[in-house]
């Protein structure tokens, strides 16, 4: 319940237009989040070069390919379509929002609310990112700071929900931070390859053994949402196979390994 009236009295910037201005959807909507996904690598090239001079031509030509989702229908998308679709999109989103964020700013920023404030319209509802990942990817379970599911049982945007979690999302997610997963263009018919590839690289550049007391260091995303993965002796079993480390039963504690915050696309 906190959650729904935090999204509800949270004030949102849309950054595309409302279903009623918005062109027809397009017929592929998949095709449209690649789009987005590879503007966003894009736009990730201009901010490694530390130059904020395209960032409104660059945001305007977000807006153009969102535009094209306000008004799509995502009814006949396949369970793994769906994944692909919002994961791409989830990418896309933060990176608009840091990028519209930066427009006439001498460098790029992290701007306030990025995960409650901006917002797409996505098949007719909007969504922010946090719709997006915790309503939507993670299967309605809600924010994990707060009590209670992202979509009530009559929200509109409970259709999009997917039907179960597949917590391989907690790697193919990029927060707006240096420290976050690396971004990829996720397609339907090679997602589960690369979903795992996603979590083995996580995994390997992230983590540190060695600590006194058989301590296991990982990313901080790994283990904020242990949970999703079936608790923490599932997300050691699942890290010592992809490591090879000793046996399970010689780490005796999990801990999130302290990353960089500085945003980056």
């Amino acid at each position: 319940m906190i959650d729904l009236l935090l999204d509800r009295w949270t004030p949102k910037s849309a950054l595309n237009t409302r279903p009623s201005s918005a062109p027809p959807g397009p017929g592929e909507p998949v095709a449209t989040s690649i789009a987005l996904a590879q503007w966003r690598l894009r736009a990730r090239a201009a901010l490694v070069e530390e130059s904020t001079d395209e960032a409104e031509t660059l945001s305007r030509t977000a807006r153009g390919l969102a535009d094209g989702l306000a008004n799509a229908s995502l009814a006949a998308l396949s369970p793994t379509e769906k994944r692909a679709f919002w994961l791409n999109i989830y990418n896309a989103l933060i990176a608009h929002a840091i990028v519209q964020g930066s427009v006439g700013q001498p460098r790029w920023r992290r701007p306030r609310g990025l995960y409650r404030r901006f917002a797409w319209w996505i098949a007719g509802d909007r969504f922010t990112a946090d719709a997006i990942e915790h309503g939507v990817l993670r299967a309605n379970r809600g924010h994990r700071w707060l009590w209670g599911p992202s979509f009530g049982s009559r929200d509109p945007r409970r259709r999009q929900v997917l039907e179960d979690l597949d917590a391989r999302i907690h790697a193919a997610l990029h927060c707006g931070a240096e420290s976050c997963p690396p971004v990829q263009v996720y397609h339907p018919d090679r997602l589960d390859t690369d979903l795992e590839r996603a979590l083995v690289g996580l995994v390997e550049s992230s983590s540190r053994w060695g600590k006194p007391g058989g301590v296991l260091e990982i990313h901080p995303v790994l283990y904020a949402y242990r949970k999703d993965f079936g608790g923490e002796a599932a997300l050691i079993q699942r890290i010592t196979r992809i490591l090879a480390l000793p046996q399970a039963s010689e780490i005796s504690e999990l801990r999130p390994r302290k990353l960089s915050s500085v945003p980056a696309l």
